[in-house]
């Protein structure tokens, strides 16, 4: 898989608008990894949006090939951390002992879960969540995004199809294999309680425009009065 760089924002409103028209053919036909001079992917769309409520330093879980919202969104202000290793990656940013993060408390002004909260199993999630909020710092912010169930299955089997037809195509999923226990979809209902259970309150709910309002992103804030949490034992 070769690193292509991303475009990081839109050129312009009327280029926002071109973007929104052609959504079918950006989401069927567009490579979803490869932007264009004319139109964002869907990856790089997502972390444009997700990047608007990031700052400080970040970390981003499942980052994926190459930690490209690190990188080029986040111009290296962070870290991150993914349990496969996927082209790109460091040992650095393997996790060893998922769902365990190998961060001190208080760490990271913000944590990102970019498209792939359903793909925490269930089995672990809320301990995943324990431990975002413990390497959070008070006040700092959890941004993660997701779509509904339909619209999972439609994206998961077009991305699997394409990459099947042409190498140029790359399914994440198909190449780190996928648990029993993973999802299409979690319910926003669900992301809220299991943030709420650990001191991070809804702050922002924002859904993509230009994606025709199929994907949002949720923003929580860690309650200023927890100082840590302490770390789940392993």
């Amino acid at each position: 898989m070769t690193q292509v760089l991303s475009k990081t924002k839109f050129a312009s409103p009327v280029e926002q608008v071109l973007n929104f028209v052609c959504f079918p053919y950006r989401a069927f036909i567009q490579n979803p990894n490869e932007s264009t001079r004319r139109f964002m992917c869907l990856r790089d769309e997502r972390m444009y949006y997700v990047a608007k409520h990031c700052s400080g330093r970040t970390l981003d879980l499942g980052c994926g090939p190459d930690n490209v919202f690190v990188k080029q969104f986040m111009k290296g202000n962070g870290q991150g951390a993914d349990v496969f290793r996927y082209p790109g990656l460091q040992d650095s940013e393997i996790i060893e002992n998922p769902p365990y993060l190998a961060f001190d408390d208080n760490s990271f002004e913000t944590v990102t879960l970019i498209a792939n909260v359903n793909h925490i199993p269930t089995s672990i999630i809320a301990t995943e969540f324990q431990e975002i909020a413990r390497v959070l710092r008070p006040g700092g912010k959890l941004v993660v995004t997701r779509i509904g169930l339909i619209t999972s299955v439609l994206t998961h089997t077009v991305v699997h199809i394409q990459s099947m037809l042409s190498s140029a195509y790359y399914d994440m999923d198909r190449e780190r294999g996928v648990e029993d226990d993973e999802r299409y979809t979690v319910s926003r209902k669900e992301i809220q309680a299991l943030a709420e259970a650990n001191h991070l309150h809804q702050q922002t709910v924002q859904r993509f425009w230009t994606q025709w309002w199929l994907n949002e992103v949720l923003v929580f804030e860690k309650s200023t009065e927890q100082q840590s949490v302490r770390r789940c034992a392993a």
